[in-house]
């Protein structure tokens, strides 16, 4: 990297801040790319980045911005002029913080979480993007959305009365049998209220036992 490429001031004051500021970056746990936004390029990366995307420094510092993410997000927003939204945004002093999909040199998509901030630089104007990939969060989300989608569905239909109740005995969910057996096809929607409440004529035993049941006795 040429001298003319130090992230701060070239006043040798600075020397220290910058050592200080390599070290967080390099050793940063999220991918960092630093942009040069007057110059469109990046200027710094740290080995978390390399990784994340598949390239070495050198490529990455001299890689035209648009070959890190694909044409267009999966919403259907154009990459090159959504994220020249959010990183004007950053540099008006706004905090900037969006879900994206990057592309890896290899073509694979990845989705993260990208946080952008304006670094303070004497005469220049330089951005920091920290990178961090939520692609086992997503597939977690969609596993528990799929398993929720299938217990609802399970609830639903099932011919025996069921119900799904929180921590206070509430309704959050029941089957259409329960429904017809204990709501005498009143129509009343019973979720959110209390189970006890909606049937009085229960024994008190059975309010004990769903009791020890949530403390798990």
């Amino acid at each position: 990297m040429s001298k003319k490429d130090n992230l701060t001031d070239q006043d040798p004051h600075f020397d220290l801040a910058e050592s200080r500021f390599r070290v967080l970056v390099e050793h940063a746990p999220e991918a960092i790319l630093i942009l040069d936004y007057d110059n469109k390029k990046y200027i710094e990366a740290n080995p978390n980045a390399m990784k994340l995307f598949g390239y070495t420094k050198d490529e990455l510092t001299n890689i035209h911005l648009g070959e890190l993410s694909p044409e267009e997000q999966p919403v259907g927003n154009n990459s090159a002029s959504f994220s020249a939204k959010m990183i004007a945004k950053a540099i008006e002093g706004d905090p900037v913080v969006f879900e994206w999909v990057i592309k890896r040199k290899d073509g694979q998509t990845v989705p993260c979480e990208v946080r952008v901030v304006r670094l303070p630089a004497k005469g220049r104007t330089l951005v920091r993007s920290s990178i961090i990939d939520i692609s086992e969060s997503k597939r977690s989300k969609i596993k528990l959305e799929r398993s929720e989608r299938q217990l609802r569905s399970f609830i639903d239909d099932t011919p025996f009365p069921v119900a799904m109740l929180d921590k206070d005995l509430n309704y959050i969910r029941i089957s259409k049998e329960w429904e017809r057996v204990y709501n005498n096809d009143s129509g009343e929607d019973l979720i959110g209220k209390n189970h006890f409440e909606m049937n009085p004529h229960f024994p008190l035993r059975w309010k004990i036992a769903y009791h020890k049941a949530l403390k798990g006795e």
